[in-house]
């Protein structure tokens, strides 16, 4: 019985984990598109901010 409670908690804690990292990422891009439609960033800054994000957080699109 213990072998599975562990394995449940290390699989509700890589799921946590990847849960806070999804907030994360999309509390970044949130807060990147803000500046963008603020005029505090070019499309061309926006962009190139953006892929760094993406290459932050391992998502190849």
């Amino acid at each position: 019985m213990e072998v599975e409670t562990i394995g449940l908690n290390k699989s509700t804690d890589k799921k946590k984990l990847m849960d806070q990292k999804m907030l994360d990422y999309c509390q970044e891009l949130v807060i990147l598109n803000y500046m963008y439609e603020q005029k505090m960033l070019t499309k061309e800054e926006m962009l190139a901010v953006k892929q760094t994000i993406k290459n932050s957080y391992n998502i190849f699109t």
